[in-house]
C-alpha cells in the first residue's frame, strides 16, 4: 500500500513538472505575440541603434506586414548569423527583414 502511495506521489510530481514546462512554453510564446502597449515608432526609434549596430544592416524603418504595422529591418545579405541576431518581434510588433543590399545616397 506504502508502496503504491510513493509511485502515486512521483507520478503526480513529474506530470506537475512536464505540464508546468509546457505552460511556461505557451507563455513565452504568448509574448512573442503580445499587443503592443507603445506606437510602432516609439517602439523603431527605441530599437534602431540596436538593430543598426548589426554588421549587415543597412536600415531600420517601419512597414506594413500583412495589413499589420511591423518594423523592417533592411539587410545588405541575410546571413545565418544576422537572422539568429534579429529579434521575430519587437515590444508586440513583427519584425520583417527585407534584403535590400547596400543603400547608397543618391
Amino acid at each position: 500500500m506504502i508502496r503504491r502511495g510513493i509511485i502515486f506521489a512521483a507520478a503526480v510530481v513529474l506530470s506537475t513538472a512536464c505540464t508546468s514546462d509546457r505552460v511556461s512554453d505557451r507563455e513565452s510564446d504568448r509574448g512573442s505575440e503580445t499587443m503592443p502597449t507603445r506606437d510602432v515608432m516609439t517602439v523603431m526609434d527605441a530599437h534602431v541603434a540596436e538593430l543598426m549596430s548589426l554588421a549587415g544592416v543597412a536600415g531600420v524603418a517601419v512597414g506594413e506586414l500583412d495589413g499589420t504595422p511591423c518594423i523592417q529591418v533592411l539587410v545588405i545579405e541575410l546571413t545565418e548569423e544576422l537572422r539568429a541576431a534579429i529579434p521575430e518581434t519587437l515590444e508586440g510588433y513583427p519584425v520583417d527583414v527585407q534584403v535590400t543590399g547596400e543603400i547608397r545616397p543618391l
